[in-house]
Formats: C-alpha cells, structure tokens, sequence
C-alpha cells in the first residue's frame, strides 16, 4: 500500500520490528529488497521502534505506520502537500477507517483521569459518563473537515522533521500506549499544531487490545495493564490539568 500510495514521490521504506523470528524476516526482506529491515530479538517496545525507525530515516518527512494501516490512494500527497501549505504544523495524521471504509476514531481531546476510569468501568453505560466520552472521542466535530486536534492516534502519523529535532523523539519509558498522547502534547508545548487531516485516508485493522470487556481485565488481560501503567506515567510527567488546544 505504501508503494501505491507514494505516486510520484521518492520514499525510502524502514521496517522497524520487534521479537523478529529471523526465517520470515528473511523471506520478506526478499520479497521488498528496497526497504531498509532493522529487527530486534527482543519485543523493545513501540516508542523505541518508532525512533530506531526515524533514526534510520533521512527524509524531510516521515510517515509513521503501524503494521495494520493500509493507506488509500492519494494518502501520502494529502499529507505532505499539508505540512507543505502550513509550515507551523509539526505532525498531521490521516481519516481511519474500519476494514468497511466506515470512520474510526483517530483524533481525540487530551486525556483526563476521569476519562481513563470511565472507559474501563461501568461507569461509561450511564448517560452524563457516555457525553465525557463522546466529547474526549470528538463526537462533537465534523470527520470531514481538516482541523486543529489535540492529539491523533500514532498508527498513522506524518511528522515534520523540523518540529521533530526541536521536541524530541518519542518518550521511550512509554512502552506502548500514549506515546503518541505525549508526544503531540509536546509539539502543543513548543508552538506546533496537530492537524487532522481527513482528505488522507487509510484503513486501519483496530485490534483494541487493550479494550475492557470485564472488571477484571486488569488482571487478566496484559494489554490493559500496560494500557493503565502508561496512563499513570503520563498523568506523573505532565500532571493532571487537562490543556485544549484543537477543535
């Protein structure tokens, strides 16, 4: 998909991949001798992926994809013509959509304790806790219309690398979940926006692995652990006042 979404441009393809089993890595790096293949023996994470990835890079551009983003015709124009238009964007990401093409969920409102607590209890079938929801999910706003957002879901992310050298790479104690949260709140914090940009399209295979289905998830289910204990490091690094700065 990155080969027909790329059109005219010239890209370099970095493949960065965690616990790499060697004899299927090697298959495929056959099968895609253009891209570059780093693997790692052990699971490092998805923030160290991600800047082992960007380490590699050279462009003035970098495209970040999760492994289940499939993007659409005319994604990566779309999303390097905006940062091209609108030279104080640090990171635009894309419109997700479901395997049916119906809209996903990608762009959000910061985070709030409440908002953690209420996504893994029963709290979030009550009516007033369904709005709170509705609201961090940006229910209220338009999908099809290009805007400031808080922040963007990090399965597809295209970064300025300007806005990159002066932030930072992505915080590398988040093992996985909120990395992305963080990292945009930082581009926020050192004056660039965060764009959703929906004329850009790419389908996303959500897994949610995370997700609660029961009480007792937080101990049954390791995603969910890891999914609080991000929480709770990002709550401790930029405490619990909840800034708005997009749409």
């Amino acid at each position: 998909s990155v080969r027909r979404a790329a059109g005219p441009y010239r890209t370099e393809v970095i493949v960065s991949d965690s616990a790499t089993e060697r004899e299927p890595m090697v298959a495929f790096a056959a099968g895609y001798p253009e891209a570059c293949w780093l693997w790692h023996k052990q699971n490092v994470g998805y923030a160290k992926l991600v800047n082992d990835g960007i380490a590699a890079s050279r462009g003035a551009t970098i495209l970040v994809l999760n492994s289940d983003i499939i993007l659409l015709a005319g994604a990566v124009q779309a999303l390097s013509d905006y940062l091209s238009d609108h030279p104080r964007v640090g990171v635009a990401g894309p419109q997700l959509l479901n395997i049916d093409e119906t809209p996903q969920d990608s762009a959000f409102r910061f985070y709030s304790p409440l908002i953690i607590l209420v996504r893994r209890t029963w709290l979030k079938h009550l009516a007033w806790f369904r709005r709170k929801l509705a609201r961090f999910r940006r229910a209220d706003r338009p999908r099809n219309m290009a805007e400031p957002v808080d922040w963007l879901m990090g399965s597809a992310l295209c970064i300025r690398r300007e806005a990159l050298e002066q932030v930072g790479s992505f915080d590398e104690r988040f093992f996985m979940y909120f990395e992305d949260v963080d990292w945009c709140r930082r581009c926020w914090e050192a004056g660039w926006e965060v764009q959703y940009v929906p004329e850009a399209k790419a389908i996303h295979y959500h897994q949610q692995q995370s997700r609660s289905r029961s009480m007792f998830d937080i101990f049954l289910n390791p995603y969910t652990r890891i999914h609080i204990t991000s929480a709770l490091k990002y709550f401790r690094k930029h405490g619990l006042k909840v800034p708005r700065y997009g749409a």
